[in-house]
């Protein structure tokens, strides 16, 4: 390391707030951004998580470790606080378990209405962590099944209110 690297680096130890910045470690999208040429230390980010408003930061360290490591795309930005983030993921990983297993049992699934309606409160719950738009397709398709069912239920009643 040249002196002053070792110098800045010095100085952004004794700042809990401040971490030094590799661009050389970033992913190869980010380091082909322009803040690869000026970024020399992150710095906390404060900000209110866009679904419980709660403020929360986006530590020094924490972007350290999403951009070097973990290889995240530097623009990337917080909008959740770590409890919103940790049910958004719990949330996603339960609609992948929907998703899986409508796709190996759809044709028994279509008839189930109390799967379809959970699944239905998951992507509309999920909605509400997004920051990008909603799955239109999934909502209106479970909401069509689910009408559907209705229907059948509807001209079955009307049925055997005819028969008695």
């Amino acid at each position: 390391m040249k002196r002053a690297e070792k110098r800045l680096a010095r100085q952004i130890k004794q700042r809990s707030n401040v971490a030094l910045a590799e661009p050389r470690l970033w992913s190869n999208k980010s380091q082909q951004s322009v803040q690869a040429i000026w970024a020399k230390e992150y710095r906390d980010i404060h900000y209110h998580c866009s679904k419980c408003h709660a403020a929360a930061v986006f530590s020094a360290q924490d972007q350290k470790h999403s951009y070097e490591i973990k290889k995240a795309y530097i623009d990337q930005k917080r909008r959740l606080c770590h409890d919103c983030w940790l049910e958004s993921l719990r949330i996603k990983q339960a609609l992948q378990d929907y998703a899986n297993k409508w796709h190996t049992q759809k044709n028994v699934l279509r008839t189930d209405e109390n799967f379809l309606q959970a699944w239905l409160d998951l992507v509309l719950l999920h909605k509400l962590y997004l920051s990008r738009k909603e799955d239109t397709a999934r909502i209106n398709m479970i909401k069509r099944l689910l009408d559907a069912l209705q229907t059948s239920k509807a001209i079955a009643d009307t049925l055997d209110a005819a028969i008695k």
